[in-house]
């Protein structure tokens, strides 16, 4: 069956002023006259009977077509297999960022947080023991920076990758696991998303294969899920063509 085509540009041969016109992905491939002009060097009459060949069924690219439009063509396809990389988003961490925040108000607030709990008499006691305030800033201090620093490595070991074929997940920063699966594999293309999650725009990325009832690969705490669905369903049917 012949290749559906559509038009692309138009080009004009520079010494009989032949309109070439070009039908990328079409049925057949047409060559129009137009009205020759005055070319130095060129025999208008000559130009003028140029008979056009008939449209004709083309399994193939037409052998005139310009490299250039095969090199463009080339750049299209290529820009659908670059190779894309993500990582967990930082609103991946609701949770975290509670702890972080709640740490850094006691750190810098120990008096206030003390009033709250012991109450106004209760504070002025504290005259006696410095080293209650100073132990309570030490321990916020500490929940702070332990949970940015889980965040900070949990985005360091997690990368995950929409090779040319494959759809990849790598954890690990010393040792690594690597799990892969092919596009033309893949059978679903599944996002999970909680409340908060869609609040947030982020979700999970769930790709699963034909040789499994679960999901291979997995995309976790992703910013726009939808869009990454997108691509992968894009990157399965160019490969299954």
């Amino acid at each position: 069956m012949a290749k559906k085509y559509q038009p692309v540009e138009s080009i004009h041969c520079p010494n009989c002023r032949i309109e070439l016109i070009d039908f990328i992905n079409a049925e057949y491939s047409i060559r129009r006259k137009i009205e020759p002009q005055a070319t130095p060097g060129v025999n208008a009459e000559a130009a003028s009977d140029y008979s056009a060949p008939p449209p004709a069924d083309i399994e193939g690219e037409p052998e005139w077509i310009p490299e250039v439009q095969k090199k463009a063509r080339q750049g299209e396809q290529d820009a659908i297999f670059e190779i894309i990389k993500y990582r967990p988003s930082w609103f991946a961490f609701p949770r975290e960022w509670t702890l972080i925040f709640i740490g850094l108000f006691v750190f810098m607030f120990p008096l206030t947080v003390l009033s709250m709990a012991m109450g106004s008499r209760g504070v002025n006691g504290l005259a006696d023991y410095p080293w209650l305030v100073s132990g309570l800033q030490g321990a916020a201090g500490l929940l702070a920076a332990f949970y940015a620093g889980k965040i900070f490595l949990t985005r360091l070991s997690r990368k995950y990758l929409l090779n040319e074929n494959t759809a990849e997940t790598i954890t690990g920063i010393i040792a690594r696991n690597r799990a892969s699966v092919q596009y033309q594999d893949i059978l679903s293309v599944d996002v999970r998303q909680g409340y908060v999650d869609r609040i947030l725009g982020i979700g999970a990325i769930e790709l699963a294969s034909a040789g499994t009832n679960r999901a291979e690969v997995q995309f976790h705490g992703v910013s726009d899920p939808e869009n990454i669905q997108k691509i992968i369903n894009e990157r399965m049917y160019a490969r299954r063509k």
